[in-house]
């Protein structure tokens, strides 16, 4: 999805505004992030190239540590006055670097900055003597400092009001809050509060929706109705990416995804292979004709996925056990070849597994019956999954993409080194299990 949008400076004298023509710009955006900025002829000024953020996407995040490179043009069509430049980040997706490549394959600092947590600029060095630190709008969480607001020394922190643009509002590191209030509530939200000693039972009013009632500590609430704040007055371990909602701290500690179970996974697969070719014709048959039926196969991904955990790889905030309908869930996460993924989806390697074993006829069998299983029971995102880690089983798959829900929690590195239990029945009493 892309949009443009444009900024006029103008500059009041007296009773009147000027605004200079030159100063005017165009931007157009790729969802969140900046791809060209031109002039007021429609001429390029920069370009800007962009890669996966903070969330391991290009825009869940809202783009923070997701710019790679700019070419300035200086609005010109000649290349011979073009300058390319290369970010370099902290942990929190902050510009600590900038990088200048010129065509003899050389490479200078062109700036340096260091931030206090709130995006204050406390060192800017100019290394090469350019003045690119000066020039280069984006710093504080890859967001676009307007530099036109930011005085005489453009630092946007010391001294000065210079303002960042986050998509939805603008914020001021030197107050260390936002300009305008939370959207939510300029767009009719408000809080009814009946007081008591301790608590405040309240009733949530959203305009043209429903009515959410609840108890909450005094001094909670209190906190809840500050509609200006930036990630919770604690930017040192939270980030906000669009203005509108704090995010787990970026450090994600309590956001580690469950044990890595690959090679389980690939000692389970094994295991299947070995007990299914020990089975005389007969009792392949049987096995292969029933286990499609509901309860004919699980593994302890699904039967036992809670138990998927060690000291170093917490159940996190947002990769916590769901204990809803298994057909709606996810369940335990649990590392997989470096990825989190839900247990309850792994668990159809073992499905595959055994339908590729049993020939072409139990394929199609097997992948109707998860349309149907999935479709019925949970939703569209966990048919998907559940045919990934099928195909993983078949296979045919030597990877599968992580859900958008799991994308933001770490990878375990402990191994999950036992064996999982697993079983298979078919018709008239044949079984295998592990």
């Amino acid at each position: 999805m892309s949009s443009s949008r444009r900024k006029k400076l103008e500059r009041r004298k007296g009773t009147s505004w000027s605004q200079g023509t030159d100063k005017t710009q165009k931007f157009v955006y790729d969802g969140w992030n900046v791809v060209l900025v031109l002039n007021h002829d429609n001429e390029t000024l920069r370009k800007y190239t962009w890669g996966l953020d903070l969330s391991q996407t290009v825009h869940e995040a809202g783009g923070i540590g997701g710019v790679l490179a700019c070419l300035e043009t200086q609005g010109t069509s000649t290349t011979t006055d073009d300058k390319k430049y290369w970010f370099c980040y902290d942990a929190n997706g902050n510009v600590g670097q900038v990088l200048e490549y010129d065509d003899k394959d050389f490479v200078t600092v062109a700036a340096r900055y260091e931030y206090d947590p709130y995006g204050n600029v406390i060192a800017m060095d100019d290394p090469d003597g350019n003045g690119y630190d000066e020039i280069n709008p984006f710093r504080f969480s890859t967001k676009w400092l307007d530099t036109e607001l930011a005085g005489p020394n453009i630092n946007g922190a010391i001294g000065d009001t210079g303002l960042y643009y986050f998509g939805y509002r603008y914020y001021s590191p030197r107050l260390g809050r936002w300009l305008n209030r939370d959207p939510i509530g300029e767009s009719g939200a408000r809080i009814i509060r009946h007081r008591s000693a301790d608590t405040e039972s309240f009733s949530w009013l959203i305009q043209g929706g429903g009515v959410w009632s609840g108890s909450v500590a005094r001094d909670t609430m209190l906190e809840q109705e500050d509609l200006y704040r930036y990630a919770d007055n604690a930017p040192s371990d939270r980030f906000d990416s669009f203005g509108l909602q704090t995010t787990q701290p970026s450090s994600q500690p309590a956001c580690v995804c469950g044990p890595d179970v690959t090679d389980a996974i690939d000692r389970l697969l094994k295991d299947v292979d070995l007990k299914l070719d020990a089975l005389l014709p007969r009792e392949r048959d049987s096995l292969c004709d029933g286990f499609i039926s509901a309860g004919g196969w699980d593994t302890h991904l699904f039967t036992g996925g809670t138990g998927f955990k060690r000291e170093n790889c917490p159940k996190g905030k947002e990769c916590q056990y769901d204990h809803s309908n298994p057909g709606v869930s996810g369940g335990m996460p649990v590392t997989v070849r470096g990825r989190c993924h839900f247990s309850f989806d792994v668990n159809y390697v073992l499905f595959g597994r055994v339908a590729k074993k049993c020939g072409r006829w139990a394929e199609v069998k097997a992948v109707v019956a998860i349309y149907a299983w999935k479709l019925r029971n949970g939703s569209l995102e966990r048919l998907v999954n559940a045919l990934y880690w099928y195909e993983y089983g078949t296979g045919s798959r030597k990877w599968v993409i992580p859900p958008r829900h799991l994308l933001k929690c770490a990878p375990c590195s402990e191994r999950w080194t036992e064996s999982i239990p697993w079983h298979v029945y078919g018709d008239d009493g044949v079984s295998i299990r592990g």
